[in-house]
């Protein structure tokens, strides 16, 4: 059964640009109220909140350094300000660094994982705890891809994060099924991740 998005309130991380921003107008056409992330993208998030409201929907835009715990908690309070609630949370936003596995740096890696790992937990966290408060269930979903779940040599800490996320899926969705949350992971051109409750 397709759930009725008409007045929802949507996240999308990183959906300033690319995947992120076609997600957020994708939820924006069926009817829900969008809020718009990015970390240093303030012009394109801009036009992603106008591309949003052209549908008749409310966009909130907020900036946010996903990888860092006092920066998604304000993203949070600012969505709660707002909407007073979470219906959707979409993890969507990542880094894609390319680096040889003996040339990256401990700097590099905890880049990486911040955003693409650290990043999502976090979001996760603090979505499934105002959802919960509005006590009618949700979904999270996970953004993975293909390096998740197939090795990339070249890309070894953005592979590594990515698998990561498919097993926050599977553990979310363990955990959150309690609490009417439903937690999965799409993998783009590769079907959905293993796990993830339906």
């Amino acid at each position: 059964m397709q759930l009725d998005l008409k007045d929802r309130v949507v996240c999308v991380t990183g959906s300033a640009r690319r995947v992120g921003r076609a997600i957020a107008l994708g939820f924006a056409e069926e009817g829900a109220h969008l809020v718009i992330h990015h970390h240093a993208s303030p012009e394109e998030a801009a036009g992603a909140a106008e591309e949003v409201r052209s549908y008749g929907v409310d966009a909130l835009v907020v900036s946010a350094d996903q990888s860092d715990p006092a920066a998604v908690e304000r993203l949070f309070c600012a969505i709660r300000a707002h909407y007073r609630r979470l219906d959707v949370m979409v993890n969507s936003a990542a880094g894609f660094k390319h680096a040889p596995l003996l040339d990256v740096t401990f700097g590099e890696w905890q880049a990486v994982l911040g955003v693409n790992l650290t990043g999502p937990f976090l979001c996760t966290q603090q979505a499934a705890r105002l959802i919960i408060d509005g006590g009618q269930g949700g979904a999270i979903i996970n953004i993975s891809d293909n390096s998740g779940l197939n090795p990339w040599p070249a890309r070894p800490h953005h592979s590594i994060s990515k698998a990561g996320v498919i097993m926050l899926t599977q553990v979310a969705a363990l955990a959150l099924a309690e609490h009417n949350i439903r937690v999965n992971c799409v993998v783009p051109r590769a079907g959905a991740a293993p796990g993830g409750r339906t």
